[in-house]
C-alpha cells in the first residue's frame, strides 16, 4: 500500500526534515493518493447511479405490464376479444424473465393494445394516466440500456486511471524516495528499516491483481 509509505513519511517528518527533497516527494505522494481516492469515489457513484436508474425503470415497466395486462385480460374476456386476450395472457414469471429490449417490446405491445380501449378499463382500476406512464417509461428504459454499457466503459477507464496513479506512486518511490532514503541506512538504520518495512507492503501489493473498489487507495 502506498498509504503505508505516506504514513511513515508523515510520522517521521521531523527526523527526515534534514533533506527537503523528501518532504517534497512526500507531498507529491499525498497528492497521488488523494487522486486515487477521488477516482474511486467517482467510479463507485457512477456505477451505483446507473444501476439504480435502470433497476427503477425496469420495475416500473414490469409493474405497468402486470397492472394494465390484468385489466386488458378481464376486459377482453368479457368482450370476447380473443386477439386482445392473446396479447394480455402471460405469466408473471415470463415477464420477469424478459430482458432489456424484449421487456420494452412487451411493454409497448401492452400499452398500444390498451390505448384504444383505455376508457373501458376504469372498472379494472386502470386509468389513461397508467397507460401514458407505461408508454413514457419505455424510451427512458431503452436509453438506460446503452447507458449501463457506457458506465462499464467509464468504469474500465477509471480503473485504468487508478492503475496509472498507482504506477506513478510506485515510480516515485523507486526513482526518488528510495534514492534519498539510502543515506539513512548507515546514519539511522532504525529509521531506514521502518522505511523498508513500509516499502515491503507496497511491493507485496504490487504483485496482486488490482480490483476496482470504493474504499481507500491501495
Amino acid at each position: 500500500m502506498l498509504e503505508s509509505v505516506a504514513t511513515f513519511l508523515g510520522l517521521r517528518a521531523t527526523d527526515l526534515a534534514v533533506n527537503p527533497v523528501i518532504a517534497t516527494n512526500a507531498a507529491t505522494l499525498t497528492t497521488i493518493l488523494q487522486s486515487i481516492r477521488d477516482l474511486k469515489q467517482v467510479q463507485d457513484k457512477t456505477t451505483k447511479g446507473a444501476t439504480r436508474s435502470k433497476s427503477e425503470l425496469e420495475t416500473a415497466i414490469i409493474n405497468g405490464i402486470f397492472k394494465i395486462g390484468a385489466a386488458l385480460k378481464a376486459y377482453a374476456t368479457e368482450a370476447k376479444n380473443y386477439e386482445l386476450l392473446t396479447v394480455a395472457t402471460f405469466s408473471e414469471s415470463s415477464i420477469k424473465h424478459l430482458r432489456d429490449s424484449n421487456l420494452a417490446d412487451k411493454a409497448r405491445t401492452i400499452a398500444e393494445a390498451a390505448a384504444p380501449v383505455v376508457g373501458k378499463l376504469n372498472i379494472y382500476m386502470v386509468t389513461p394516466d397508467d397507460v401514458t406512464a407505461l408508454s413514457n417509461t419505455i424510451p427512458a428504459y431503452l436509453q438506460a440500456l446503452p447507458g449501463s454499457r457506457g458506465v462499464l466503459v467509464q468504469t474500465k477507464q477509471s480503473t485504468a486511471d487508478i492503475q496509472a496513479k498507482l504506477d506513478e506512486g510506485r515510480q516515485l518511490l523507486k526513482e526518488k524516495l528510495d534514492v534519498h532514503m539510502q543515506p539513512y541506512k548507515a546514519t539511522n538504520p532504525t529509521l531506514y528499516g521502518e522505511y523498508q518495512n513500509a516499502r515491503i507492503i507496497v511491493d507485496k501489493a504490487g504483485t496482486q491483481k488490482p480490483t476496482p473498489v470504493s474504499g481507500g487507495p491501495a
